[in-house]
């Protein structure tokens, strides 16, 4: 063996060592080993190209090939942390803001759910403390529901005093003979059936007492209406359409 292979076989044990050291038992990347290997891939190339130089200095193309394919190999043990393997939360579009119109009595609503928040949660937290007194919580259904409802009752709570402040009530309305925001709107079908909606704001809509909201599909699509005009409202199942029949604002 001639002194360029003796220092080619001095090199290899040491850059597979490097190599080795580089991956655990987990396949997970060892930073103290990458380091340490890369340093040991670095002389063991040096050295390669080195004992296979020619007498005149050029470097023989088979020492550099022994270079590249430790390269090659170093490349192949090491765990693939391209980011595209790292799983990430789904994106979610940011929801559309409300419109920050309410009633008169739509806002002294929820400034009276605000208080009777306040005094029910010094409820719960006593609630909750009694229950907390009792032993191991992993197992106490008390400690558990009052610690939900009170997180539940604190969101509530969050949402109003930051909602309150933002919102613009509205007390006198201008318009009269057309559908806008506080309108009961009398509608009804080609089947001859008839429908009434008052349009609020979002905080105070109520489905079940025909409250709906100024977002909603079917408040947009009667805004500006006026007395005999058509409107279609327009569902994911089916289209129908209204006429109005009367409009209507609080005294």
């Amino acid at each position: 063996m001639g002194e360029g292979s003796a220092s080619t076989a001095r090199v290899l044990p040491a850059t597979r060592a490097g190599i080795a050291w580089l991956v655990t038992g987990s396949d997970q990347p060892n930073i103290a080993g990458l380091a340490k290997n890369f340093d040991m891939c670095r002389h063991g190339i040096s050295g390669i190209a080195a004992a296979n130089a020619s007498d005149d200095g050029t470097a023989n193309f088979g020492g550099l090939s022994a270079a590249a394919r430790l390269t090659d190999s170093l490349h192949c043990h090491v765990p693939d942390t391209d980011s595209r393997s790292i799983p990430m939360a789904r994106w979610r579009p940011p929801a559309p803001k409300s419109s920050p119109y309410i009633t008169e009595s739509g806002f002294e609503n929820l400034q009276t759910e605000l208080k009777s928040l306040w005094v029910r949660r010094r409820d719960v937290v006593r609630a909750l403390a009694d229950a907390a007194a009792e032993g191991d919580r992993s197992e106490n259904a008390e400690y558990v529901y009052r610690k939900k409802e009170l997180g539940g009752i604190d969101r509530r709570i969050r949402y109003l005093q930051k909602r309150l402040p933002a919102l613009t009530v509205v007390r006198r309305f201008a318009n009269t003979d057309a559908v806008y925001f506080g309108a009961t709107v009398d509608l009804a079908d080609d089947a001859g059936s008839s429908h009434c909606y008052r349009i609020v704001g979002p905080d105070e809509a109520d489905p079940e007492h025909a409250a709906i909201s100024l977002d909603s599909p079917v408040a947009r699509a009667l805004l500006g209406k006026t007395i005999d005009d058509t409107v279609v409202i327009e569902t994911p199942e089916t289209a129908t359409t209204m006429t109005v029949t009367a409009i209507r604002y609080p005294s």
